[in-house]
């Protein structure tokens, strides 16, 4: 029987990954969105004053990203004043998307300090795939992992203060072209692609997601210089490969297509942090219906 090792941005917090507080990463999102407030008014018209920010940060559900991601998308849709096509929404998720990385792999000076206590590592050894929620582990220089999120390349980044991620493939639209050159003015960029990265914003599935379920031909998308076709992703196929399962660092919430996985495993273990006092505890045996263990994160 093959074995895994499943991780969420736990593992960061046990080898002592500094900058991915919850707190850091809300301050990160209000000033990155600020700064992004060009790309918002060139593809939707929509005005972004720090005042705004500030509202859209205080009307999130929590502080956690992807809520905070989830008020900012909301916001877009409610105050866009034309119909909203296919071609808007692949667009508004791009742009959240690229928020959200830059808030979560940047501050104001440059890349986070990704430096880590090794000894507090988890054995990898005994296990025969190593899958992860998170887009880099920073300790996997082997490449051991399975990015089921999508991988970004965390060391070929550029580390330049005051730095922006940007979009690739919107960089096709000459309206976004001119944005950047507004924001380049106070800031530093750099274009990726965010196709493969499975980053949603509270209120969507993540099986819903442009970069999950696709792009085809529809009544409602319209050719554009910045639409690229995308075939479906089956996002957590490859947890099939594997009879048990331990899980560590992920929360319960938020992720029903991950659950209805992890509960056709015929052996899953849960490592919890503060097991005995955590809300997370009762939540997992609520949606757990497979053979199961919980265990305080202390015990691995």
């Amino acid at each position: 029987m093959a074995k895994g090792l499943l991780l969420g941005n736990g593992i960061n917090t046990r080898i002592g990954i500094h900058g991915l507080t919850i707190s850091e990463i809300k301050e990160r999102f209000r000033y990155n969105m600020y700064k992004s407030a060009p790309v918002l008014e060139a593809l939707f018209e929509i005005i972004l004053s720090r005042d705004t920010c500030n509202n859209i940060i205080q009307e999130s559900e929590s502080d956690g990203i992807e809520s905070l991601a989830g008020s900012l998308y909301e916001y877009v849709k409610k105050h866009e004043q034309k119909k909203w096509t296919v071609n808007d929404e692949i667009r508004l998720q791009d742009t959240v998307s690229c928020i959200a990385l830059t808030s979560i792999f940047y501050d104001k000076k440059g890349k986070i300090d990704t430096s880590y206590d090794a000894e507090k590592l988890l054995d990898i050894s005994a296990y025969d795939r190593i899958f992860s929620l998170n887009y880099v582990e920073f300790w996997d220089k082997k490449q051991s992992c399975i990015y089921l999120h999508g991988k970004i390349d965390f060391d070929t980044l550029e580390n330049q203060q005051n730095m922006l991620l940007l979009s690739s493939e919107r960089n096709k639209l000459q309206a976004y072209k001119e944005a950047i050159k507004v924001i380049e003015k106070t800031n530093n960029i750099e274009l990726i692609n965010t196709s493969d990265i499975v980053f949603a914003p509270n209120g969507i599935p993540k099986e819903k997601l442009i970069c999950a379920s696709g792009i085809f031909t529809s009544n409602n998308l319209y050719p554009a210089d910045d639409l690229f076709l995308h075939r479906r992703k089956e996002l957590y196929k490859r947890l099939e490969d594997v009879d048990e399962l331990d899980i560590f660092g992920v929360s319960p919430y938020g992720d029903s297509s991950l659950v209805n996985i992890i509960n056709q495993l015929k052996s899953v273990t849960i490592f919890i942090y503060n097991k005995s006092t955590n809300k997370e505890t009762e939540d997992w045996k609520k949606i757990l219906h497979c053979p199961y263990k919980l265990k305080d994160s202390l015990e691995v």
